[in-house]
């Protein structure tokens, strides 16, 4: 019975990665694609910030050179606008924060945009055979380690990266593929994020409209202004 079992599971396995063969591993190349990842938060400690993330939901917009990253959570709701191959003298990112009582976004050129996503830069990457199914698509293994001593195991999709979205999130930038979940570790503490379902459904311009009215910029303060991408037990909501 457990030989039977075992023949179905690697049956099932090498029909999926035949799949994903077929289909081509570049799928999330020049199209119009969304991944929706349910988000788990992993830590010892009772009633911390970071719990009220659990249960959030991450997606990511992509068309073109446009990229949406939208956070919704009890704690925060954030949308990150970002824009590949913009001009130095123009906003690469907009990022716009929709929850609490007051509403604001900010703009971010290049020199800006690199000061936020400091602490994803130099990382140690650490490419792996181990596979992980992942919506039906076999995911390679990646353990990344930052400066700051923080670690990231990332499963992903092998194949030609969307350049538009390596760009909007640096901290995968260095991984050759899509990444369908990642697990973040910062002491104790850590945060899963796993994909739950992709679309190729055509995107509306509209999806990456940055909102004007009832949304004043405020002046970017780099490390105390929406610290990263991750969030963690010290980022409370400002109001």
């Amino acid at each position: 019975m457990r030989s039977a079992s075992l023949f179905i599971f690697c049956f099932l396995f090498s029909v999926a990665a035949k799949a994903q063969s077929t289909a081509g591993e570049n799928e999330f190349h020049q199209k119009d694609f969304t991944i929706t990842y349910d988000i788990n938060i992993i830590s010892n400690k009772k009633k911390t910030i970071a719990e009220t993330y659990n249960g959030a939901v991450k997606s990511v917009y992509v068309k073109g050179n446009s990229v949406k990253l939208r956070l919704v959570s009890l704690m925060r709701i954030q949308n990150i606008y970002y824009t590949h191959l913009t001009k130095d003298t123009s906003a690469v990112a907009v990022i716009v924060k929709e929850s609490g009582k007051s509403k604001y976004k900010f703009k971010l050129g290049k020199s800006n945009w690199e000061l936020f996503n400091a602490k994803y830069v130099s990382a140690e990457i650490k490419l792996s055979e181990d596979s992980l199914l992942l919506l039906n698509r076999v995911c390679k293994k990646a353990v990344l380690t930052y400066p700051n001593g923080s670690k990231l195991t990332a499963y992903y999709v092998p194949g030609t990266k969307n350049e538009a979205l390596a760009a909007a999130e640096p901290m995968f930038a260095g991984l050759p593929g899509i990444v369908l979940q990642y697990e973040y570790h910062q002491g104790k503490k850590g945060i899963l994020y796993t994909a739950s379902n992709i679309s190729f459904e055509p995107l509306a311009a509209s999806y990456f409209t940055i909102p004007s009215k009832g949304y004043p910029t405020k002046k970017f303060t780099p490390g105390k202004t929406f610290k990263g991408n991750i969030p963690e037990d010290e980022e409370e909501e400002e109001d």
